[in-house]
């Protein structure tokens, strides 16, 4: 998608980096369906302290036989994450995904995004999301995997940890907090981004 004008010349412009899973896509929810039909009794998702599933039932063995097109085209939008096309209005949006489950995940993924109405200038795949951010000089990245913040902490790039289950209890140190702010909603990420030259 081409640019608009007025966002490469508005003061407030930002290059904003947005993960799926776990800040648009409510896959907390899809995990606690696809735990419970695997265990046969509800897994809540206040349940799913990691990203280690197999303490919940989910085999060691090939993952990629549970994350299927069926799996995240299921998926259902978090709440108040379409605030993101609010972003789009002022800001370059790149969704940067680490999807590889399947062949056509991506287009699959894109599907997913535009049939749900967001609206954003690129969609990357990539599991080292530093990769993609340095390559557009994206400044900033919302995600809920605590361990991306971290790593990308030490490079010097700003992360909003979105809050999930498995990333509350996360104790984060004075170095990281620098470059890590942590989010409970959609709310407080539009409010990060009103206040953020202030």
């Amino acid at each position: 998608m081409k640019l608009a004008e007025h966002k490469r010349t508005d003061n407030r412009y930002c290059k904003i980096a947005v993960d799926i899973d776990g800040v648009l896509a409510d896959v907390a929810l899809g995990l606690s369906d696809m735990l419970s039909h695997i265990n046969n009794r509800k897994i809540e998702v206040n349940d799913i302290k990691t990203y280690d599933l197999t303490n919940l039932g989910l085999p060691r063995s090939d993952h990629k036989q549970f994350f299927t097109r069926d799996f995240y085209s299921g998926l259902k939008p978090i709440v108040d994450s379409k605030l993101v096309n609010n972003l789009y209005e002022d800001h370059e949006i790149t969704i940067i995904t680490a999807r590889s489950q399947y062949d056509g995940v991506i287009h699959d993924t894109n599907k997913w995004l535009v049939d749900n109405d967001f609206m954003f200038d690129r969609l990357i795949q990539s599991v080292d999301k530093s990769i993609p951010m340095e390559n557009y000089g994206i400044e900033v990245i919302i995600e809920d995997y605590h361990k991306n913040c971290i790593d990308l902490s030490k490079k010097g790039i700003r992360s909003l940890l979105f809050e999930q289950p498995w990333n509350k209890s996360i104790k984060l140190n004075e170095s990281e907090t620098k470059y890590i702010t942590r989010v409970n909603n959609w709310e407080d990420v539009l409010s990060y981004f009103v206040h953020k030259n202030e």
